[in-house]
C-alpha cells in the first residue's frame, strides 16, 4: 500500500471545497458552476475575478451561506472562456448540484438514498462520513474565500491522509445551522437532472482525470444512485469539462471514452479506504468500502440512452471471429425459404389433374437486357480507319470479344461470322476481304472498358448491385400454389455470336435479338398478364398449360429450337422432377432382371432382325450407359449415340473386344475398349458386314421405336433411366467398398471422389485438362517442400534447445517478412512438427485428388445421375460432413433428400 507524503496531500487537497455535516443530516447544496466551452488548455493560475461573476448570475445565490468554501484557484476557468449563465440554464443547475451532493454523501458517508429519495442512516462512524464528503465534494471557489479558508481547521480528509484521527470537537456543527437541518429528506430526484441538457451531468463529471499521472492514481468511490462510475477530485480543467457536460453529445462521448477506467478506479479507491481505516483501527470500515462498489448501482436515464461502449474484442478471440457471420446471416435472411413440398399431400392430382404440375401460377414475365450502345470506335481496313454504322459496329464488337480465345482457331467460326457480317455491311461497303479487317482498336477499347469496370468505386458497385437486386425481386420469382418460388433464368438471351459445343458447324453465326412478339407466357387462369416492358410491343401469346413447368418460351434462330424460362434448381418444381426421376430409376432396379432376360433372349433371334438389333442396342445402353442417340441433320454437330452409331465408330478387336470411338454429347470424345458378350460381338460383326464406314450399324432401329418398346417393359422407362440407374448403382457399389473408418476426413473425401470418378467415366463425363492444372500441381509441390524445410528447421531448433544453446533467428521469407520465432518449449515444438506433417499429408491428398479429377467432371453425375440419398447415407454412416460433398446450391437442390435420409437413415437404392 502506497502512503502519500504530506506534500502530496497538501497539493492534492488544497484546491477543494470542504463540506462537513453530521452523519445524520442531509448534505447542503453546492453552488452551481458556469457552463463554459474551453477551446484551449486552461491556464494553471486563473484570475480571482471569476468567482463573483459566477455568483452574480446564479439564481440560488442565497444558498451560499449554507456552504463553507476553501480556496480552489486551480479549479476556476480562465475569464476569456467563461460566459454568463442565463436563467434557464442556471435554474436546473440547482437540482444538479443538490443531486450531486446527495449522491456523494450517500456514497462516502454511511447515508444512502433510496429510490424514493429517502435516506437511511447506517451505523458507520460520522468521522468516516465527514472524511469522504470532504474528499469527494469539490466545487471551485474564488480566491476571495482563500484567505478565509486558511484560518479554518484542517479538514478531516487531510487529517486522515496524514494518519491522524480527526477529533470530534473539530467538526464545525455551526456551519450548517438550523437552515441546513431543515433541509427536506426528499431531495430533487434524478429525472429532472437528466432532462436538462444545460445542467452538468453528475455521471459524466466523474471519471478518470486525464491531466496528470498523479491524478489518475487517485482513489475513487461509486455513487449508489448513479451508474457505477468513479468519482474523483477534479482539477481546473476537469471542473471545466464537468461544467460543459450539459451539452448532450459531448458529455456522452466523454463518458464513453472514460468508461474503460471505471473498474480500475474503483479498485484503487477500495485499497486506499482500506488502508486508511486500518490505520484508525476500525476493521468494520475495511470491508464496507469494498462491498459498496460491488453493489448493483441504480441505473440512470442517461446510461440507458447511451450505454457504455463494449470492450474491444482481442484479435483472434471468439467474439471477433463470430462477427463476420452477421453478413452471411443477412444473406440467408434475404434468401427465399425452402418450400418443404415433400411434406405436402398431392391428393388433388386425380382425374383430369393427374398430370398437373401446378394449380395457380403468377409471374412478371421476362426481362430484356439493355439495347446496344454504340462506342464509335472504327475498325482498320488495309491499315485505314473505317467508321461503321451502329448495326455494323455491334456485330464487329461481338466478334472482337473473342480475338484472344480458341474460337479464332476455328475456321468455321470465322467463315460463318464473315458470311453474316457481310450481309450487314451491304453491297456498297468498301470492306471486301475479311483478311484485311483489323478489329484491334475495338478490342483495345473493350479491354479499357473492362479495366475501368474493375476499378469502379464502391458506390458504383453498390448501385449496380441494388439494381440487380431490384430486377431479381421483380422478375426472379413466381407465385406457385401460394408459394414464392425462385426462377432460374428470367433474362432473355441477348444477341451475340453462336459458339456451340465442340466443332459445331454453325459456330460464329449471329444470335438475333429476341422481341416480345416471339415470346409466349405460361400463366394461371384469371391472372392478369404482366405488362410488356418494351413500349410499343406486346407478348406473342398467353397459355395456361398446367402440365408443363416452363414460364416462357421462344424459338431461337440458329437451330430452330425452343428456349425456355424455367424454375431454379432449388425450386419445388425441380425438386419434384428430380425425386420422380430417381424413384423411376429405383423401380428399374426391381425389374432389371426381367428386362435383361428379355433382351438377352432376343440377342439370338436371327429370324427377327429388328428385334435382334433392338436387343443389341439395349445391351449397349444398359451395360455401357450410352445415350439413345437421335438422328442429326447436316447443319448440326456430328454427335452420336447408340442408335446413330456408324461403322466408322466401332472396331472389331480380338477376344470379343470392341473399340468405341466417337463424339458424344457436347462433342466430347467417347473412347472405350470393352470386352462384350460373345453373342453381342457376333451381332456387331453381322450388322457391320458389307456396309460402308458412313452407314449406320443399327439401320433397322429408330429412337422412337426403342423408347416405345422400353415403355412396354416398365412404365416411364427410357434410355435415360438406364443411365440414371447405372450411375446410382455403380456409386452405391463403389462406396460399399469403404471399410476404414480410421481414415481422416480428407482421406474419406478422397475415397468418395474416386468413387465419383468411376461413375463419371461410365457416363463419359469427360473434360479437357485445365490450362492451369500444371501450375496448380507445381504450387502444391512448392508448398510441400516449404513445409518439409520448416520441419527440418524445427528439428534443428529442438536440438539446440536440448544442447542448451541459444536459438537462432529465423531467416526472412521470400516476401522479406520476418518469420515468427519458434517456441523455446520442446513439447510445443514437437506438436508443431506433428501439425506440419499433417499439413504435408493433406497437401499430398489434395495433389492426388486434382490429378484424379483433371480429365473427368464429377459434378455432372452428382447433380443429374446419382441418387443423392446414396451419398447422404454414406456421409451419415461414416461421420463426413455433407458440406464436404455437396456445395450450398446442391444442398438446397436436394433438401428433400436430406430430410428423407434424416427420417430413414437406412436408405438403400
Amino acid at each position: 500500500m502506497r502512503i502519500d507524503s504530506d506534500d502530496e496531500i497538501e497539493e492534492r487537497d488544497t484546491p477543494a471545497m470542504v463540506l462537513v455535516t453530521p452523519a445524520d443530516q442531509p448534505a447542503p447544496q453546492p453552488a452551481t458552476q458556469p457552463t463554459t466551452q474551453p477551446t484551449t488548455k486552461p491556464a494553471p493560475q486563473p484570475t480571482p475575478q471569476t468567482a463573483p461573476q459566477t455568483n452574480a448570475t446564479d439564481p440560488v445565490k442565497d444558498n451560499n451561506n449554507k456552504r463553507k468554501r476553501e480556496p480552489s484557484d486551480s479549479a476556476l476557468p480562465p475569464p476569456e472562456q467563461k460566459r454568463p449563465r442565463t436563467t434557464a440554464e442556471a435554474k436546473p443547475a440547482v437540482d444538479a448540484n443538490k443531486m450531486e451532493v446527495i449522491e456523494k454523501e450517500s456514497n462516502n458517508s454511511a447515508t444512502t438514498v433510496t429510490p424514493k429519495g429517502e435516506k437511511e442512516v447506517q451505523p458507520p462512524k460520522p468521522q468516516g462520513a465527514e472524511k469522504k464528503v470532504a474528499e469527494n465534494v469539490t466545487k471551485p471557489v474564488g480566491k476571495a474565500a482563500a484567505a478565509k479558508a486558511k484560518n479554518a481547521p484542517p479538514t478531516p480528509n487531510a487529517q486522515e491522509k496524514e494518519g491522524q484521527t480527526p477529533k470530534k470537537e473539530e467538526t464545525p456543527k455551526t456551519v450548517t445551522g438550523k437552515k441546513e437541518a431543515q433541509t427536506p429528506k426528499k431531495e430533487t430526484p434524478a429525472k429532472p437532472l437528466k432532462k436538462a441538457n444545460s445542467t452538468p451531468d453528475v455521471k459524466k463529471s466523474s471519471g478518470t482525470p486525464k491531466n496528470t499521472k498523479e491524478e489518475q492514481k487517485r482513489p475513487v468511490t461509486r455513487s449508489s444512485s448513479a451508474k457505477a462510475t468513479p468519482t474523483k477530485k477534479k482539477n481546473k480543467s476537469e471542473s471545466e469539462s464537468e461544467s460543459e457536460s450539459g451539452s448532450g453529445s459531448e458529455s456522452e462521448s466523454e463518458s464513453g471514452s472514460e468508461s474503460g477506467s471505471d473498474e480500475s478506479g474503483s479498485e484503487s479507491g477500495s485499497e486506499e479506504e482500506s488502508s486508511s481505516s486500518s490505520e484508525k483501527k476500525t476493521p468494520k470500515k475495511k470491508t464496507t468500502p469494498k462491498a459498496k462498489p460491488k453493489a448493483k448501482p441504480t441505473p440512470k436515464k442517461k446510461a440507458k440512452e447511451e450505454p457504455p461502449p463494449k470492450k474491444k474484442a482481442k484479435r483472434g478471440s471468439k467474439q471477433e471471429k463470430e462477427e463476420p457471420k452477421r453478413g452471411r446471416k443477412k444473406k440467408e435472411e434475404d434468401a427465399v425459404p425452402i418450400h418443404k413440398w415433400w411434406e405436402e399431400d398431392d391428393d388433388w392430382k386425380k382425374g383430369e389433374k393427374k398430370n398437373w404440375k401446378w394449380r395457380t401460377l403468377e409471374h412478371q414475365g421476362v426481362y430484356f437486357g439493355p439495347d446496344y450502345e454504340p462506342h464509335g470506335i472504327p475498325i482498320l481496313y488495309d491499315g485505314e480507319k473505317v467508321k461503321l454504322t451502329p448495326a455494323q459496329e455491334e456485330w464487329a464488337t461481338y466478334f472482337a470479344r473473342y480475338l484472344d480465345t480458341d474460337h479464332m482457331k476455328k475456321d468455321q467460326f470465322r467463315k460463318n461470322f464473315w458470311k453474316e457480317w457481310k450481309a450487314v455491311l451491304g453491297k456498297n461497303t468498301t470492306i471486301k476481304s475479311f483478311k484485311k479487317v483489323d478489329f484491334s482498336l475495338i478490342k483495345s477499347h473493350l479491354d479499357t472498358a473492362k479495366e475501368e469496370r474493375k476499378n469502379r468505386s464502391k458506390e458504383e458497385k453498390n448501385k449496380e448491385k441494388e439494381e440487380k437486386k431490384a430486377l431479381k425481386e421483380k422478375y426472379g420469382f413466381a407465385i406457385v400454389d401460394g408459394h414464392k418460388e425462385a426462377i432460374g433464368n428470367f433474362t432473355v438471351e441477348p444477341p451475340g455470336l453462336f459458339l456451340g459445343r465442340g466443332q459445331h458447324p454453325k459456330a460464329g453465326m449471329f444470335k438475333q435479338r429476341v422481341t416480345p412478339e416471339q415470346i409466349t407466357l405460361n400463366l394461371g387462369e384469371g391472372v392478369d398478364p404482366p405488362k410488356c416492358p418494351i413500349p410499343g410491343h406486346k407478348w406473342g401469346g398467353i397459355v395456361h398449360n398446367h402440365e408443363v413447368t416452363w414460364l416462357a418460351t421462344w424459338r431461337e434462330n440458329i437451330n430452330g429450337q425452343n428456349k425456355y424460362v424455367l424454375f431454379s434448381a432449388q425450386s419445388s418444381m425441380r425438386g419434384r422432377s428430380d425425386r420422380s426421376k430417381f424413384e423411376t430409376a429405383k423401380r428399374l432396379k426391381k425389374c432389371i432382371g426381367k428386362i435383361r432376360k428379355d433382351y438377352t433372349a432376343n440377342l439370338k433371334n436371327a429370324d427377327d432382325e429388328v428385334a435382334q438389333q433392338r436387343a443389341t442396342a439395349m445391351w449397349v445402353i444398359d451395360r455401357l450407359a450410352l445415350r439413345v442417340g437421335n438422328d442429326k441433320s447436316e447443319d448440326e454437330a456430328d454427335t452420336v449415340g447408340c442408335c446413330s452409331l456408324r461403322c466408322e465408330h466401332v472396331k472389331l478387336l480380338d477376344d470379343n473386344k470392341l473399340e468405341f470411338d466417337f463424339l458424344g454429347k457436347d462433342s466430347m470424345r467417347y473412347h472405350n475398349v470393352v470386352e462384350v458378350d460373345p453373342q453381342v460381338y457376333k451381332n456387331f460383326k453381322t450388322f457391320m458386314s458389307g456396309k460402308k464406314k458412313s452407314e449406320q450399324i443399327f439401320d433397322r432401329l429408330s429412337p422412337p421405336s426403342l423408347n416405345s418398346h422400353l415403355q412396354s417393359l416398365m412404365d416411364g422407362l427410357t434410355a435415360k433411366v438406364f443411365r440414371t440407374y447405372n450411375a446410382s448403382i455403380t456409386m452405391q457399389k463403389e462406396l460399399s467398398k469403404f471399410d476404414e473408418d480410421e481414415m481422416t476426413v480428407e482421406e474419406k473425401v478422397l475415397f468418395f471422389n474416386r468413387a465419383s470418378v468411376q461413375v463419371a467415366k461410365l457416363c463419359n463425363h469427360q473434360r479437357s485438362v485445365p490450362k492451369t492444372h500444371q501450375t496448380q500441381m507445381e504450387k502444391i509441390d512448392d508448398q510441400i517442400k516449404d513445409t518439409e524445410d520448416e520441419i527440418a528447421e524445427v528439428k534443428a531448433h529442438i536440438k539446440r534447445l536440448n544442447a542448451g544453446k541459444e536459438a537462432k533467428k529465423r531467416a526472412a521469407g521470400e516476401d522479406g517478412k520476418e518469420k515468427k520465432p519458434f517456441s523455446n518449449n520442446v513439447e510445443t515444438c514437437k506438436r508443431k512438427i506433428e501439425a506440419l506433417e499433417d499439413r504435408i499429408r493433406k497437401l499430398k491428398i489434395k495433389k492426388k485428388e486434382k490429378d484424379t479429377l483433371k480429365e473427368v467432371s464429377t459434378s455432372t453425375s452428382k447433380v443429374n445421375y446419382i441418387d443423392p440419398r446414396i451419398s447422404l447415407v454414406w456421409c451419415q454412416k461414416h461421420n463426413v460432413d455433407i458440406k464436404k460433398i455437396f456445395a450450398k446450391t446442391m444442398r438446397d437442390k436436394f433438401a428433400w433428400a436430406i430430410a428423407e435420409v434424416e427420417a430413414t437413415p437406412d436408405f438403400v437404392f
